[in-house]
């Protein structure tokens, strides 16, 4: 049982802005931590476009990068 929570306006925004934050941090290159994730590759993860032209190899499973797809 949740105890102690704001109820309102101002807990619906603070609500809203966590929800902001995640979405923002999912989107953020891994690598770099600065980009926003533009480029997927073959294997299915996704890296900025600065990191993933000096990937030879995917910085999570490792597997060799032979397509990269932009996002838009």
């Amino acid at each position: 049982m949740e105890t102690n929570r704001e109820i309102g306006p101002q807990s619906d925004y603070n609500d809203l802005r966590a929800q902001l934050n995640v979405l923002k941090e999912e989107k953020l290159c891994v690598v770099c931590a600065e980009n926003e994730k533009k480029m997927v590759f073959n294997c299915g993860h996704s890296a900025c476009i600065s990191c993933s032209s000096k990937l030879a190899h995917c910085h999570i499973c490792r597997a060799a990068i032979s397509n990269k797809v932009k996002l838009f």
